[in-house]
């Protein structure tokens, strides 16, 4: 007996490849589908007159601002205690800000102020010398000082039969100050007395006193 070898059928390898290439048809047509219909809606738009529904618009993205830079600004007097204002707010005492760099402030003072019985405080200058009220523009860390000039109350008065000079008024700290009497008819100088820091008591005529502090002086005259 003769046997022969089965072989398998070929329609099993053609139908295996057919169904790939099926396979492979749906997937290209999945992804052209789309396409197309997008293609024929943009046309559409064109014919109907409303070309930029068919354009589409990039999404813009602002640019972000960036941060100002920031500088630390101290505002003070010399000497201390003195006010002053920033933007309108009275201060005393030093105070310190954190401004945008060239951001633009107001600040001031006022002239005389009055310290002690006898004292008084007058602005000489601020230390970028701009007027005693004026806006600041700082770029760095910048310290803005108002000076003032202390100032002290002479008193003079006289007594009976006689006239002093110079007249009682504000002095600057420091300042040396000659006072004369001059005693009316009939009547002679006698003597000073004085109080307070640099003032003068005895018989010179004219005299200097040292304006230290507040000074009352005081001429006494005698009847010839």
């Amino acid at each position: 007996m003769i046997h022969t070898e089965e072989r398998p059928s070929s329609s099993c390898s053609v139908h295996e490849l057919l169904k790939l290439q099926r396979q492979a048809f749906i997937l290209r047509m999945s992804r052209l589908i789309p396409i197309a219909c997008f293609a024929a809606a943009a046309w559409g738009l064109i014919l109907e007159g409303n070309v930029s529904a068919a354009t589409a618009t990039p999404t813009l993205i602002p640019t972000p601002t960036p941060t100002p830079a920031m500088v630390t600004v101290t505002v003070k007097t010399n000497p201390t205690g003195r006010s002053f204002s920033v933007h309108g707010t009275t201060y005393t005492a030093q105070q310190r800000f954190r401004w945008s760099s060239g951001s633009t402030h107001t600040i001031a003072t006022t002239s005389p102020q009055s310290g002690d019985p006898g004292v008084q405080y007058v602005w000489k200058k601020w230390s970028d010398h701009g007027a005693i009220s004026h806006t600041v523009a700082p770029t760095t860390n910048t310290t803005y000082t108002a000076t003032f000039k202390t100032q002290y109350y002479l008193i003079m008065t006289a007594g009976t039969g006689g006239r002093v000079s110079p007249a009682s008024g504000w002095r600057n700290s420091g300042a040396t100050v000659s006072i004369r009497a001059t005693p009316a008819n009939g009547y002679s100088f006698s003597n000073w007395t004085g109080t307070g820091t640099g003032s003068y008591s005895g018989q010179n005529n004219p005299a200097s006193i040292t304006m230290d502090g507040p000074i009352t002086e005081n001429a006494t005259f005698i009847h010839n």
